[in-house]
């Protein structure tokens, strides 16, 4: 369908993976986030939030392994 979309971006996590997903379509962006790394990265991970609209920095769904 046009205007969807779906997104993954890897954010550098040091053990594991750090997953940003977002999908979604023109009016709506939904956000995934699978893991995050240790404290020592999350620098990256507040960098990403930053990039986002304040009022759209919410998650669907935060998943920690």
């Amino acid at each position: 369908m046009a205007g969807e979309f779906f997104r993954i971006e890897m954010l550098p996590a040091q053990h594991g993976d750090a997953l940003w997903i977002e999908y979604g379509n023109e009016q709506e962006t939904h956000r995934v986030l699978i893991d995050g790394g240790p404290v020592s990265t999350y620098k990256f991970l507040a960098e990403r939030i930053e990039k986002v609209p304040g009022d759209e920095r919410f998650f669907e769904l935060v998943v920690l392994t």
